[in-house]
């Protein structure tokens, strides 16, 4: 068991606690990608992948604008 400082009350609680005993507020600690189940790590990718690619076509869109205004093409 590991103890850690609440990020409201900044006492020291238990990393398996799920609200602070001193304050009562929600404690929510992140999973590592290896304790992940199967599905969580298939959503976690697929998110990953659909932002990189919107981003990636906003870039695409933008530049072909930008090339289309400053050189006729």
């Amino acid at each position: 068991m590991a103890l850690f400082p609440c990020p409201e009350c900044d006492k020291q609680i238990s990393d398996k606690a799920s609200t602070c005993p001193h304050c009562g507020v929600p404690i929510r600690i992140k999973k590592s990608f290896s304790e992940m189940t199967g599905s969580e790590k298939i959503l976690k990718v697929l998110s990953s992948l659909i932002i990189f690619l919107s981003i990636s076509f906003v870039s695409a869109l933008g530049l072909y604008w930008v090339g289309t205004r400053i050189f006729g093409l």
